[in-house]
C-alpha cells in the first residue's frame, strides 16, 4: 500500500511544482535581460525563451520563421534589443516592440527590392492596421482571458475583464483567431474585414476608420455545448451554477460520455467516466465506505431533476438522461443533510432543444456468451470416480460393520414397513457399490457401468441444454418540441431480456414524459410522469446449481431419451432404499428426477410497477428573487407469484415430508395435501417529497469591481412507507378452478407434525403476516455564494433535519449539517495574462458536515404486540430492540482541496482532488453489562476516516483534418482507517471471517487477516500460534497432533479486501465519419485468498484432488480421507481451516479490464439528408475480452469470492450492436 501513496505524493508533488513554475513565469517575467546559451537554435525557439524570462508577448507570422536560419548565441544578462538584434540579424528579419508585445515582421534586403512597389519614401506598400475591439459571448456578456493570436501562432494576447483587446502593426494579409475555454473558436481575416464584411464568420462585424489604420472586430463567440457540458456548469439539484462560482468538487458526465459506448444501464456508462466513483462489482462507492450500518449502506443518494428518489440506477433510461453530475464533497453533499454521507449522484434529464419536432430512435441488439466454464477448475468426471470410489472405500473401512450394516446406517425401510435410522443421503455411485455387494450386479457390469460414466459431463451437458446465449433487445423512441411556451419530451423504452437460464426472462417497459409550460416570461411550470413497468420469469433458485446432480450423471443418452435419477441431493435426504420404498407404495409419491423436466414447473413471475409523478414551478420576482416549488410522489407496486406444479419434484418431495401414519386410527394422513402450490406476495412502497424554496441573484459593482450574490432559503418535507404485504400460501390449487385446500397451520407450524420420514417437522410459514414502516423528515436549509471580481469564491450551506426517528432531546433533534468553501479563480489574475498555455486554472478548498440514518434504530423501546399461538387469547409484547436515548444522525466531515485546469488552448484538461473524509458517531456494536437486558448494542459510537486523491486528465492531443485523437486517464486512491471499534473479538477465526463485524483500531475497514504458514510436513500444513511454536506434533509412527489456534495474536493483518486505487484509460480515434471507442476499467491494491481445495470433507471438486498426497506424491497435501484413523477427527477440519485462510494463499486481487470496444459509424450529413433523415449511427461493440489479474490461474476477481477463496462463474464476453436514427 505504501507504493501506492508514494507514487500519490510524487504525482501531487510534480503537478504543484508545474503550478509554481507558471506562477514564477509570470511574475519574474518583467526583467528585460535574456540568459542564455545555446548552440544552433531555431530563431522560433529563441523567442519562446524571450517570452518565458521576459514576459513580453512575441508575435510571429510561422511561415517567417520556417525558413531561418538556426543560431548559435551566448548571452549573460544580456539586454533584450541586443539579444533580438543578434537572433535575427542572420535572417532577413526585422521587429518592433509596442508595450509589451513583441512583432517579428520581415526585413528589407535593398538588393532583391521591386522598386516598382515603392512608394516615394522608398517604403515597401504594405498596409499596416491597428487593431482593436471587443469579444461578447451569445448574450452580449463581455469575455475576459480571450486568447487573440496572429497567424495561429502561438503567441498572442488575452482580453482584458471588459472583453476589449488590441493589436499594433497586423498586417492586412494576417489572421486573428479568437480562442477561450467553451467556446468555438473564430478565425478573422483581416483582408475581409477591408470588404463589406460579407465573408467574414457568423457573430463577426468590423470597420474601419477614416484615417485607414485603426480597425475596430467585434466578435461574439459561439458557446461550444461539449465544451461547456465538460467545465461550465455544476447541478446540485437546488442550484446550477457556474463552474467560475463554484467551490465544490463535482464531477460532470455528460450525455456524449455516457453514450460514448452502447451500454446496458446506466450503471456501466458512469464506470471510468468520473474520478473517485467506484464501480467495482457493479456497486457505485463514492470515496470509500463511510460507515459499518449494513442499513446505511455504501450507496450515494440518487437524485432525479432535483428529488431524491426511492429508485434505483437501473430502472432509468439511459436515454433519457442527459447528464449525470457527481457531488463529492461537503460543500456539495451537505445540503442534503441526513442521507448524502455517501455522496449524490445527480442526474438530469432531457429536455427538448428549440427547434423543428425530433424524433429519435435507437434499436440496440446484446448477445453474452455462456460463461467459460474451463475456468472454475473443477475436477474432470474420470476425477470425481476415481475420487469418490476412494472416499467410499475411506468411510466403509471406517465402519466397523458389514457392507450391508454399513449402508443400512444410512437409513432404511425394512420388509414391515418400518423405518430404521435417519435418512441420510449416498450418491449414485456407492448405490451402485451397494448392488454389487447384494449380488444385484456383477463385477463386470459395475465396469461397464462406470466406464459409460466417465464418458459422462453433467457441468458441460447443464451448460448446453440449462443455459442459452443472454440476449437482451433494446428498442427506444423519443419524441420533442420546443415553443417560446412549451417545451415537451416523450419517450417510451423497450428491453426484452432472455436470460442465461431456459425459461427464465426480464422485460422492461420504460415511459418518461415531461412538459414545461411557459405562459409569461416569469412563470414555467413542469409536470411528468415516469413509470416503470417489469414482467420477469424465473426458475426454481435451486435448479440454478450446475451441480445439482454428480458429475457423472447425465439428463439425456446418446440417442436423446431423457435419463431419470431416482433421487437427488436436497435439504430432504434420500437414498436408493428409500426412494425404492416410497416409489411402490401408494401412501406415497415417487421421487424420479431430471432436470428438464423439474426445470419449467416451478416459476415464479414477477409483476412490478414504479410511478414517478413530478411537478416544478419557477417564479421569477422582483429584486433578483425566485420561487421555486418542486413536489414529487412515487409509488412502488410489486406482484410475485410462484406456481408449483402438482407433479414437480418440490410438490412430491413436499408431499412426502409431510406424510404421517395415525397409529391409532391404522391411517396414513398427508398434512400438505395433493396439488399444486401457489405462493403470493406482493410488497408496495411509497414516499412522497415536498420543497418550497426561495433564490436570490445580484450583481452589483464594489470598489470598480464586479461582484455578484447568489442564495437560497428552504424547507422540504419527505415521507416514505413500505409494507412487506400480505404472504398467502395456498395449497391443493386448481389452476382452472381456482379452488385450494386449507391446511392446519397451527399444527405445521407450532406443534409440528410427527411424519413417517423425517421425524417432527414444521413450516416456517405464518399466514397473513404483514409489516409496515413509515418514516417522516422536515427539514430547513439555506444555501449562499459570493463572487468578487469574477476571481474570488465564498459559499456556505446549513441544513437541519428533523425525523421521527429521534427522542425529543433538541441535542440530537436539531444538529445541523454545514459547509463552507472558497475558490480561487486564478486564470483571472492579471499576471496569468502572459501565461497564455493556461486557459483556465481554479483552486478550491472546503469543509463540511454531512451526515446519514440508521433506521433500524430508535430512541424508543421497539416491539410487537403478539398473540400467543397455541393460547389466543394471551397477548404480549416481543421486545426486539432496547431504547437508544443519545440516537442521533452518523456524522461525516469532508476537507477537500480541488484544482481545475485546461491547458494548451483546451488541449488539456482535468482535475486534482485530494480530501479527508472522516465519519463519526458511526452505528457499531458494543459490549453491554449483560444485566441490563442483553449483551450487546448497537449505538452511535464508531470512527472511520478515508484519505485520498483524485486525478483525472483529458486531452484531445491530435488534431488534423479528419483525424482526431483523445484520451482520458482517470485514477483515484482511498485509503480508510478504522479509528475507534466497537465490537472486540478475541477469537482469532471471528476477525478473520467477519473483517466487517469485528474491527481493529487504525487498520483499514474490511482489512485481511491469515494465520501464520509454517511448512507442510508429511502432506500436512502446519502453523504457527500466538507464541511462535508449530502447531501441529507427530507420534511415532506419524499421526499428527493439532493445536487449535484461537488467540487473535497469533493472526496479522496482510491488507484489505477493497480496492485501495481504481480508474480507467479511454482511448477515442475519429476519423471521418468512424470513431473508435476503447474503454480500460482497473482496480487494484486489494488482497484476495488464493483457491485451494478443502482439506477436510469429502464433497472436493476442485482439480486438486488429482494431486493430492499419497506415497507416489509425497509434496501433495493430504485431504481428509488421507489421515490415519487413529488421527482426531477435528485434524482435518482445523488444519484446511488454517491453511485456506493463511498468509501462503494471500495474494493480490488487482486486475485491469477491456471493459469495452466499440466501432461506430456516422452517416455524412449529405447522405442524410437524402434519406431525410437529420443523423444516421451504426455502432459495433465488444465487452470484457480481455482480462488481466496480478493473481493469474484463470481468477476473475471481480467475480471470484475474495473472503472465501472460492471461484464464482467468470464475466461472460458481450457483444453489441446498435443503430440510432434522428429524424
Amino acid at each position: 500500500m505504501a507504493h501506492c501513496f508514494l507514487l500519490k505524493r510524487t504525482f501531487t508533488t510534480k503537478m504543484l511544482g508545474l503550478f509554481i513554475a507558471a506562477m514564477l513565469a509570470g511574475v519574474v517575467g518583467m526583467a528585460q535581460t535574456i540568459n542564455y546559451t545555446g548552440d544552433k537554435v531555431s530563431v522560433e525557439k529563441l523567442l519562446g525563451v524571450i517570452k518565458q524570462q521576459t514576459g513580453y508577448s512575441v508575435m510571429f507570422n510561422p511561415d517567417l520563421l520556417s525558413k531561418a536560419n538556426p543560431v548559435t548565441i551566448e548571452a549573460h544578462a544580456m539586454p533584450l534589443k541586443e539579444f533580438l538584434d543578434k537572433i535575427l540579424a542572420g535572417n532577413t528579419l526585422s521587429y518592433t516592440i509596442e508595450n509589451k508585445t513583441i512583432f517579428i515582421k520581415k526585413g528589407v534586403d535593398h538588393s532583391k527590392m521591386d522598386h516598382s512597389k515603392m512608394d516615394h519614401s522608398g517604403m515597401a506598400m504594405m498596409r499596416i492596421f491597428k487593431v482593436r475591439g471587443k469579444v461578447v459571448d451569445e448574450n452580449g456578456k463581455p469575455l475576459s482571458g480571450v486568447s487573440v493570436s496572429l497567424d495561429n501562432s502561438s503567441f498572442g494576447i488575452a482580453t482584458d475583464v471588459k472583453g476589449n483587446f488590441e493589436l499594433e502593426d497586423v498586417k492586412k494579409i494576417s489572421t486573428i483567431t479568437f480562442n477561450h475555454l467553451g467556446y468555438l473558436k473564430s478565425t478573422v481575416s483581416i483582408a475581409a474585414c477591408c470588404t463589406d464584411g460579407s465573408t467574414l464568420p457568423a457573430g463577426v462585424n468590423a470597420s474601419v476608420a477614416n484615417d485607414n489604420v485603426t480597425m475596430t472586430i467585434n466578435v461574439a463567440m459561439t458557446a461550444d455545448v461539449k465544451s461547456l457540458d465538460d467545465i461550465s456548469v455544476v447541478n446540485n439539484g437546488f442550484q446550477v451554477v457556474t463552474r467560475e462560482r463554484s467551490t465544490a468538487a463535482a464531477a460532470k458526465v455528460t450525455n456524449a460520455e455516457l453514450n460514448t459506448q452502447l451500454n446496458t444501464n446506466l450503471s456501466s456508462a458512469l464506470e471510468g467516466k468520473a474520478a473517485g466513483l467506484s464501480m467495482y462489482r457493479g456497486q457505485p462507492l463514492l470515496r470509500g465506505v463511510g460507515t459499518f450500518s449494513q442499513e446505511v449502506g455504501t450507496q450515494p443518494l440518487l437524485v432525479i431533476d432535483g428529488l431524491p428518489t426511492g429508485g434505483d440506477l437501473n430502472s432509468i433510461n439511459i436515454y433519457d438522461v442527459e447528464s449525470v453530475t457527481l457531488l463529492k464533497d461537503a460543500a456539495a453533499t451537505s445540503i442534503y443533510g441526513a442521507v448524502a454521507a455517501n455522496g449524490v449522484l445527480v442526474i438530469t434529464t432531457k429536455r427538448a432543444n428549440k427547434g423543428s419536432t425530433q424524433v429519435s430512435i435507437n434499436a440496440d441488439y446484446f448477445i453474452s456468451t455462456k460463461p467459460d466454464m474451463d475456468k472454475m477448475h473443477y475436477a474432470t468426471t474420470g476425477q470425481m470416480l476415481d475420487y469418490e470410489t476412494d472416499v467410499y472405500n475411506f468411510k466403509r473401512k471406517a465402519y466397523s460393520g458389514t457392507t450391508s450394516e454399513f449402508f443400512n446406517s444410512f437409513g432404511y425401510i425394512d420388509n414391515a414397513g418400518k423405518l430404521n435410522n435417519s435418512i441420510s443421503y449416498y450418491s449414485p455411485l456407492y448405490d451402485l457399490y451397494r448392488k454389487q455387494n447384494d449380488g444385484k450386479v456383477t463385477s463386470a457390469q459395475v465396469d461397464s457401468t462406470l466406464s459409460q460414466w466417465r464418458n459422462n459431463d453433467f457441468i458441460n451437458e447443464y451448460t448446453q441444454k440449462v443455459w442459452r446465449n443472454e440476449v437482451k433487445r433494446r428498442y427506444n423512441l423519443a419524441v420533442s418540441s420546443a415553443t417560446d411556451k412549451n417545451n415537451s419530451y416523450f419517450s417510451i423504452n423497450y428491453e426484452g431480456n432472455q436470460l442465461r437460464t431456459i425459461y427464465n426472462k426480464n422485460d422492461n417497459v420504460n415511459l418518461y414524459l415531461k412538459n414545461t409550460f411557459t405562459p409569461v416570461k416569469w412563470l414555467s411550470a413542469t409536470v411528468g410522469i415516469n413509470g416503470y413497468y417489469t414482467d420477469a420469469v424465473e426458475t426454481n433458485t435451486s435448479y440454478n446449481d450446475y451441480m445439482i446432480q454428480p458429475r457423472y450423471a447425465a439428463m439425456e443418452d446418446a440417442s436423446g431419451k431423457k435419463v431419470y435419477a431416482d433421487y437427488i441431493k436436497t435439504s430432504d435426504a434420500l437414498n436408493s432404499n428409500i426412494a425404492a420404498y416410497l416409489a411402490t407404495s401408494s401412501n406415497f409419491k415417487n421421487t424420479r428426477f431430471n432436470l428438464l423436466d423439474e426445470i419449467g414447473k416451478g416459476l415464479t413471475k414477477t409483476k412490478a410497477l414504479r410511478l414517478r409523478a413530478f411537478t416544478d414551478i419557477n417564479v421569477k420576482l422582483p429584486a433578483g428573487f425566485s420561487y421555486n416549488m418542486k413536489l414529487q410522489y412515487e409509488t412502488n407496486k410489486t406482484e410475485e407469484t410462484t406456481y408449483d406444479e402438482a407433479d414437480s419434484y418440490v410438490m412430491r418431495m413436499l408431499y412426502n415430508r409431510y406424510t404421517y401414519y395415525n397409529s391409532t386410527a391404522l391411517t396414513w394422513n398427508h398434512a400438505i395435501p395433493d396439488g399444486a402450490r401457489l405462493t403470493r406476495l406482493n410488497p408496495t412502497s411509497r414516499n412522497y417529497t415536498f420543497r418550497n424554496q426561495l433564490n436570490y441573484f445580484k450583481q452589483f459593482n464594489t470598489a470598480g469591481k464586479n461582484s455578484d450574490i447568489t442564495a437560497l432559503v428552504g424547507t422540504e418535507i419527505r415521507e416514505s412507507a413500505s409494507n412487506t404485504g400480505n404472504t398467502s400460501v395456498l395449497y391443493g390449487f386448481n389452476p382452472v378452478t381456482l379452488a385450494s385446500t386449507t391446511v392446519d397451520w397451527n399444527t405445521i407450524s407450532v406443534t409440528g407434525i410427527n411424519t413417517f420420514l423425517y421425524g417432527t417437522s414444521r413450516a416456517s410459514y405464518i399466514p397473513a403476516n404483514y409489516d409496515q414502516t413509515i418514516h417522516r423528515f422536515f427539514s430547513m436549509y439555506g444555501n449562499a455564494g459570493y463572487t468578487f471580481d469574477g476571481k474570488y469564491n465564498l459559499t456556505g450551506s446549513v441544513r437541519v433535519d428533523q425525523a421521527d426517528l429521534f427522542g425529543t432531546d433538541p441535542k440530537y433533534r436539531y444538529r445541523p449539517m454545514w459547509s463552507a468553501g472558497g475558490g480561487w479563480n486564478v486564470t483571472q489574475e492579471e499576471f496569468m495574462r502572459r501565461i497564455h498555455w493556461v486557459d483556465y486554472l481554479k483552486v478550491r478548498v472546503t469543509y463540511g458536515i454531512a451526515g446519514s440514518v440508521d433506521r433500524s434504530s430508535s430512541p424508543f423501546i421497539v416491539g410487537a404486540a403478539k398473540s400467543d399461538k397455541l393460547y389466543t387469547g394471551l397477548q404480549y409484547t416481543d421486545i426486539s430492540d432496547l431504547p437508544n436515548p443519545k440516537l442521533r444522525w452518523e456524522k461525516t466531515t469532508t476537507t477537500n482541496l480541488g484544482l481545475d485546469y485546461t491547458l494548451f488552448h483546451n488541449k488539456l484538461t482535468g482535475s486534482i482532488d485530494y480530501y479527508v473524509k472522516r465519519g463519526s458517531d458511526l452505528f457499531a456494536t458494543v459490549a453491554l453489562d449483560p444485566t441490563v437486558g442483553a449483551s450487546s448494542m448497537r449505538i452511535n459510537n464508531g470512527i472511520i476516516s478515508n484519505k485520498g486523491i483524485e486525478v483525472k486528465i483529458g486531452s484531445d492531443w491530435l488534431k488534423k483534418k479528419d483525424l482526431v485523437l483523445t484520451s482520458t486517464f482517470i485514477i483515484a486512491f482511498n485509503k480508510s482507517n478504522v479509528v475507534t471499534t466497537g465490537a472486540i473479538t478475541t477469537s482469532a477465526y471471528d476477525r478473520i471471517g467477519s473483517p466487517t463485524v469485528y474491527y481493529e483500531a487504525n487498520t483499514p475497514y474490511n482489512s485481511v487477516y491469515a494465520y501464520k504458514f509454517a511448512n507442510i510436513t508429511n502432506g500436512y500444513p502446519t502453523f504457527y500460534d500466538e507464541k511462535g511454536t508449530n502447531n501441529v506434533t507427530f507420534a511415532t509412527d506419524g499421526t499428527p497432533t493439532v493445536k487449535q489456534i484461537s488467540s487473535v495474536s497469533a493472526i496479522s493483518r496482510v491488507g484489505t479486501f477493497i480496492p485501495v486505487f481504481n480508474g480507467s484509460f479511454q482511448q477515442g480515434v475519429f476519423y471521418k465519419g468512424f470513431q473508435l471507442n476503447a474503454l480500460f476499467a482497473f482496480y487494484g491494491g486489494h488482497k484476495l485468498r488464493k483457491d485451494v481445495v478443502s482439506l477436510d470433507g469429502y464433497d472436493q471438486t476442485d482439480r486438486a484432488i488429482a494431486n493430492r498426497w499419497s506415497e507416489s506424491n509425497p509434496d501433495g497435501l493430504r485431504l481428509q480421507i488421507d489421515y490415519p484413523t487413529t488421527a482426531s477427527t477435528s485434524a482435518a477440519g482445523n488444519l484446511s481451516q488454517y491453511y485456506r485462510y493463511s498468509d501462503v494463499n494471500i495474494a493480490s486481487a488487482s486486475f485491469v479490464r477491456l471493459r469495452n470496444i466499440s466501432l461506430s459509424y456516422t452517416l455524412p450529413v449529405q447522405v442524410c439528408r437524402q434519406l431525410h433523415m437529420k443523423g444516421v449511427k451504426f455502432t459495433a461493440q465488444a465487452n470484457n475480452l480481455w482480462l488481466w489479474s496480478a493473481v493469474g490461474n484463470d481468477i476473475d476477481p471481480e467475480t471470484y469470492s475474495l473472503s472465501s477463496g472460492t471461484r464464482s462463474v467468470p464475466t461472460s464476453k458481450t457483444f453489441l450492436f446498435g443503430a440510432s436514427l434522428t429524424l
